[in-house]
């Protein structure tokens, strides 16, 4: 038997999820554990802090699951799995970038550059002013600041 990697996220919706090996080793902060000399048929228990919830978790195991069963359909189903992030939906938005902090926090390098790369590929093309209003953020430029540097950026692009 091999060990059990348990990850344990406490907070508002509590849950345990029981990692096999192919997909625990895909955890940057736990592939560690496998190499380590704890014994053959331990079960280890990984505490998530709080700020993360067992549904961000969730996505992030049943993308690592995915992963380790597929080998070469694996670009369209990422493609797939990030869909939502096309979706002009500021709850999308949020669960990207959640998913993205969780995946640093345990260490998967490989899922915050996917997180990042379809946050960066939704934002592509886009002014700055849609980015200020889909992230709400408030300009500290005054109107007549704005305008001339919205004026100098498109003299720069040759417009």
């Amino acid at each position: 038997m091999s060990k059990i990697i348990v990850l344990k996220c406490v907070g508002h919706n509590p849950k345990d999820f029981e990692l096999e090996e192919a997909v625990a080793v895909q955890f940057g902060c736990i592939k560690d554990l496998f190499h380590s000399d704890f014994d053959a048929e331990s079960k280890i228990v990984v505490d998530v802090p709080v700020k993360f919830n067992s549904y961000i978790i969730g996505r992030i195991v049943e993308f690592c699951s995915s992963r380790a069963s597929f080998s070469s359909d694996r670009a369209y189903w990422e493609q797939d799995f990030f869909h939502p992030c096309r979706e002009p939906n500021q709850r999308k938005r949020k669960e990207l970038i959640a998913m993205m902090e969780a995946s640093e926090y345990l260490g998967m390098e490989s899922l915050v550059e996917l997180t990042t790369q379809s946050l960066a590929n939704y934002l592509k093309g886009k002014n700055p002013l849609t980015i200020r209003s889909l992230w709400k953020v408030e300009g500290d430029l005054t109107a007549e600041e704005e305008a001339k540097a919205l004026a100098m950026g498109v003299a720069k692009l040759g417009h």
